[in-house]
């Protein structure tokens, strides 16, 4: 993918009369991708997720506070890590309407505390801050590299 879309911008580059090399090409386009897993189940634990879905559930009329229903959303949760699945497959296995606005609204604070977490410690793990991280990083070489020409 990462050829194609180098080759894409080259061809376009070209058809105006002007060339672009491939250094230039490396710094313009960087896929990064943070796994199989889609976005919520390789940022957020089941111990993240089961509060902010909770708490959605509960918002939408629904009974979820029993210790079976806690059971089995984290059983439905884990089922979609292993599959590697959306998250709105558990979601509608539990009969919820998929609200991922909503569950990315609830799911922010704790998104916040742990990267800030991590950004202290020095230790970003978490896939969406490694990703947000390295765009800076190539944002600045690319601005870096601008300046000098």
């Amino acid at each position: 993918m990462r050829r194609s879309l180098q080759q894409c911008i080259s061809e376009e580059v070209e058809y105006q009369d002007a060339a672009i090399g491939q250094d230039v090409l490396d710094l313009m386009v960087n896929i990064q991708v943070w796994g199989r897993d889609k976005y919520e189940l390789a940022n957020f634990t089941d111990d993240e997720l089961a509060p902010a879905i909770t708490a959605i559930t509960m918002r939408q009329g629904q009974s979820a506070e029993c210790h079976d229903w806690q059971e089995r959303l984290r059983q439905e949760l884990q089922a979609a890590r292993a599959a590697h699945q959306d998250i709105r497959v558990p979601l509608m296995r539990l009969r919820l309407r998929p609200e991922k606005v909503e569950l990315a609204h609830a799911l922010w604070p704790v998104l916040l505390a742990k990267c800030e977490a991590e950004l202290a410690a020095g230790t970003p793990t978490t896939p969406v801050l490694k990703v947000v991280l390295e765009a800076r990083n190539l944002a600045t070489r690319f601005l870096y590299r601008s300046a000098r020409h």
